[in-house]
């Protein structure tokens, strides 16, 4: 189920854009059989969320005469209200359980968050040297070690450029290790690529060497 956020800052609404919003809510929500009545009891009421309102706005008329007392009340009622919207408007972010057709009839924006796709970190490259040594053996060393410490290497006697010539010539995890069984006299191209939880890497520039 996708989760949702409804996309409103009540602690920057002035007093006059709360009432406009509480009642907006209070319309929107009576009757809605997304959201039924009677909310659980720690939800405010509708009934009490108007009332609330109602008070809010008469005081905030009150206050533009610039009583102190009344803009005291006013501040007061405007955090009541803002409290009590919180309240409802959670609860229906609840309760929608990720219906945002059911949100998105409350008159009020929604962010979708995106999903998270899994990092895949590349599997670097790697390069090689070779020596030769007596009896057919080519000895190599992993002059670019891959991070995970596994590579997978391949020989070919034949055009490198032919893809189908390579043959696999084991996984070491070493980074200094013997291919062996070569025919003396023979130039071999040999190339590696590093072996990671994502896949291989980029096959290395291959390196010719002749066996002895």
């Amino acid at each position: 189920m996708v989760q949702s956020k409804l996309q409103i800052n009540l602690g920057r609404l002035s007093a006059v854009e709360t009432i406009d919003l509480s009642r907006m809510i209070c319309a929107k929500l009576k009757g809605n059989p997304d959201f039924p009545e009677p909310f659980p009891s720690y939800v405010t009421a509708l009934a009490q969320l108007e009332e609330n309102t109602s008070e809010l706005e008469t005081t905030t008329h009150a206050a533009q005469n610039r009583d102190i007392l009344m803009i005291a009340k006013k501040n007061q009622l405007h955090g009541v209200v803002k409290n009590d919207l919180a309240s409802v408007l959670g609860h229906c972010e609840l309760a929608a359980k990720g219906n945002l057709e059911a949100l998105q009839r409350l008159g009020l924006r929604i962010r979708v968050p995106k999903k998270k796709s899994a990092v895949r970190v590349p599997t670097g490259e790697t390069a090689l040297s070779v020596t030769q040594l007596t009896g057919g053996r080519l000895v190599c060393k992993v002059v670019k070690p891959c991070r995970n410490g596994a590579t997978e290497v391949e020989t070919t006697s034949g055009d490198p450029s032919v893809e189908e010539n390579w043959q696999r010539d084991g996984i070491h995890l070493s980074v200094q290790f013997e291919l062996t069984g070569k025919t003396p006299g023979t130039r071999y191209g040999v190339r590696a690529r590093c072996i990671g939880p994502n896949g291989p890497g980029p096959w290395s520039a291959y390196v010719f060497v002749i066996a002895i």
